[in-house]
């Protein structure tokens, strides 16, 4: 509603009208905006209940993220720890190989020097004995004729004489002497 001037004047009952109207309008407008400002803190009150869930929720994965670090840190550092101690307990083992492949060298070249040592100790005695058997045949050769039994005597002196040679090269060669001693045996 206007309020029209009449002489300069107002009527008391257009403006208590219009006062009436702008005092219903305002306090639509104050029930508006009192109803926005309820809703609007409603909706304050939620966001804040939200926020603190939320940072209950980032507080509970945060602990939850520290603790998954440290296990994960844990988990590493032994299996670190068993990695070292299974590097180390390698090491030992290629070390123990190693000295023991060098000691079985060191012992087989040793035992190759042994074993030459034998055969050429046992040439030489080999060497001696044709010697010595060439020997007495040369003698048997130059001597005479002898006769049936003497020839019997002399075959059993020979035989004697190379049983008992024979068997001291058989004990330096570190044979037993068994089998001379059973052929002497034999021949008696």
């Amino acid at each position: 509603m206007s309020l029209k001037a009449f002489m300069g004047k107002y009527k008391k009952r257009d403006v208590d009208a219009f006062i009436d109207e702008i005092t219903a309008r305002h306090q639509d407008e104050i029930a508006s905006l009192q109803q926005a400002i309820n809703s609007l803190k409603e909706e304050n009150a939620a966001l804040k209940e939200e926020n603190e869930n939320h940072k209950k929720n980032e507080s509970v994965i945060s602990q939850v993220m520290l603790d998954a670090t440290k296990k994960a840190q844990e988990i590493e550092e032994d299996y670190r720890r068993r990695a070292d101690e299974s590097d180390a307990a390698c090491q030992r083992l290629h070390d123990e190989w190693v000295m023991g492949m060098q000691s079985a060298t060191a012992n087989l070249q040793k035992l190759r020097e042994e074993a030459k040592s034998i055969l050429e100790n046992i040439d030489g005695q080999f060497s001696s004995l044709c010697s010595w058997a060439d020997g007495r045949l040369d003698s048997l050769k130059n001597a005479s004729l002898p006769s049936a039994k003497e020839e019997e005597s002399i075959e059993s002196q020979i035989l004697k004489g190379a049983d008992t040679d024979l068997g001291e090269i058989c004990k330096e060669m570190g044979l037993s002497d068994e089998e001379s001693q059973t052929n002497t045996d034999a021949q008696n």
